[in-house]
């Protein structure tokens, strides 16, 4: 880190890091792409088979969200600043300033495997791209950079959520077991993590303990059964049309005494005071979720419905945990920690609510073309209104894969 001018002064912000991250990342993944002439960089396209290669002394695993190009929560990327960002837009901004103002590295590290064609025949609608129909997983979200840069700051304020932990299950000290997946492979050098996305989307830029593959976390898994000490899933809202199937998966793969972990919200408003009861954007964005998932088979409501736990009760796990929040939008909460989560919460929905919202609005509802900005600029303004106290709801589950004893008996 110190040979690219991050001295531990700097180090020692989350918030300095996380942006110094989003601008690194960013300036080594465009370098990358020219130097590979495509797509490639530490993506294996998994074929099918039913005895991969696994490590078994590294037993961590990243299912880092389907959500928004599978939710580059397991990229890194960062910028330059550790004051507070007023606005996703001027986020976006400060990358493109600064990015040509760092070092570039003495190696970059090749590509490991090559890509089907049909992954990268991307859809475009409006001028976005979104994952290909080769997958079952008819995601909502777009996986380019703007999209993927709300992600990289969900990231951070989920972090922020909880202290600068990573997880909240109990890890057992010798389970070596971000952003998640780089952030935790920093943690913990000897562990092997694995992120896995619809599209080879990644950064560059990555721990040596670090690979990216190509798989769709709702079908089924590509690795052996007892292969992980710790699966992570997050923010595979709008994503998954069997969560039961989805934590049978993650049973079958996770080492007894391994634990798995889901993170998800909903991203529907609700206010405690009735503020955004009335409001035009806010409840039209939540129509569009709530009827848009009931129409695409998949649920925006995770939380509201209670579906993590039945299904991880489901699958065999034992001492299941959750851990509940109300997460601002903005920053009208009084605690000064909530205002800062609540202030990155609103800078991913500005950064790209068209990118959240575009194929619900046309595709899948099918509402009137000639609303649709008129939408979007009464949803950036409403962000921004302080009178308006919305909150979204977020749940972290955990549990654990019995002891094989315990399974026997």
């Amino acid at each position: 880190m110190s040979a690219f001018g991050y001295n531990n002064s700097l180090s020692q912000s989350p918030t300095a890091r996380y942006f110094f991250r989003h601008l690194l990342s960013h300036l080594f993944t465009q370098i990358k792409k020219y130097l590979d002439h495509g797509w490639a960089s530490h993506y294996a396209a998994r074929p099918r088979c039913d005895t991969p290669e696994v490590s078994e002394q590294k037993p961590s695993v990243e299912i880092d969200a389907l959500f928004s190009r599978g939710s580059r929560g397991s990229r890194s990327r960062a910028g330059m600043t550790s004051n507070m960002p007023q606005s996703g837009q001027n986020i976006a901004e400060s990358v493109r300033t600064m990015k040509n103002k760092v070092m570039m590295p003495t190696r970059l590290e090749s590509s490991t495997a090559s890509i089907a064609s049909s992954i990268l025949q991307y859809r475009t609608i409006q001028g976005r791209t979104f994952h290909s129909e080769k997958y079952n997983t008819e995601y909502f979200a777009p996986n380019d950079d703007q999209q993927s840069a709300s992600m990289d700051i969900t990231h951070h304020y989920l972090t922020l959520l909880l202290d600068n932990k990573l997880f909240l299950a109990p890890l057992k000290q010798n389970i070596q077991a971000r952003i998640w997946a780089i952030d935790f492979a920093d943690e913990y050098p000897n562990a092997e993590v694995i992120g896995t996305d619809l599209s080879p989307i990644q950064p560059t830029w990555i721990p040596p303990n670090v690979k990216f593959e190509l798989e769709d976390a709702t079908d089924t898994w590509t690795w052996p059964e007892d292969t992980f000490g710790f699966i992570h899933i997050r923010y595979l809202v709008g994503a998954v049309a069997d969560w039961n199937k989805l934590f049978e998966e993650a049973y079958s793969r996770c080492k007894p005494g391994g634990w798995v972990q889901s993170c998800e919200i909903d991203p529907t408003f609700y206010s405690d005071d009735g503020t955004v009861d009335d409001d035009y954007a806010f409840q039209t964005w939540n129509r569009l979720a709530v009827e848009g998932g009931k129409k695409l088979g998949r649920s925006f409501c995770i939380v509201e419905e209670g579906l993590q736990v039945p299904s991880i009760r489901s699958a065999g796990f034992v001492d299941v945990q959750e851990a509940n929040y109300k997460v601002p939008v903005g920053s009208w909460a009084k605690d000064p920690k909530l205002q800062e989560i609540g202030q990155f919460l609103r800078s991913t929905m500005e950064n790209d609510a068209e990118g959240y919202t575009i194929m619900l609005w046309n595709q899948v509802m099918g509402w009137p073309e000639d609303e649709y900005q008129v939408f979007l600029m009464s949803f950036r303004k409403a962000l921004k209104n302080k009178r308006y106290h919305g909150y979204m709801k977020l749940r972290y589950v955990w549990a654990q894969k019995p002891e094989v004893d315990q399974t026997e008996t």
